[in-house]
């Protein structure tokens, strides 16, 4: 539906931003719904979400679908910074730095806005892991 109804907008606006050089990011935060269609209708330079898109059932298969074509933006669960420590954080950060080190073309991030009643500790963790074990050396 989304594809019939807003696709050809979206694909307007997205040629628009393209045809002055500009960049266009996308955000999906809903669970199983046109990432896909999203990519093939506005070819952004990157995509942010807090699920897997429907047709990859590992962060592996999103890497090896869609790691060629955007820069995944994510998507660590806000809901999950509630709750967690910073050990299970760290460990989390570098479960997807793995996932989507190869060749580039990933950003550590939440998959949606980082929670507005949590201080600024677990967003330094993030940072903290993206400089350093985030790190791209000569070999990655």
């Amino acid at each position: 539906m989304w594809d019939e109804f807003e696709g050809p907008s979206m694909q307007r606006i997205a040629e628009h931003v393209h045809e002055r050089g500009c960049m266009v990011m996308i955000h999906n935060c809903g669970d199983g719904i046109y990432f896909k269609e999203q990519i093939d209708r506005m070819h952004p330079e990157a995509i942010s979400m807090l699920y897997l898109p429907p047709d990859c059932t590992s962060m592996q298969e999103l890497k090896e679908t869609y790691g060629s074509v955007t820069t995944i933006i994510g998507h660590i669960d806000p809901g999950f910074l509630m709750v967690a420590d910073e050990d299970r954080l760290r460990a989390l950060c570098r479960e997807q730095i793995d996932a989507y080190k190869k060749d580039g073309g990933f950003i550590l991030a939440t998959g949606c806005e980082y929670p507005a009643l949590l201080d600024d500790t677990f967003a330094r963790v993030m940072v903290e892991e993206a400089q350093t074990y985030g790190k791209y050396g000569a070999d990655q």
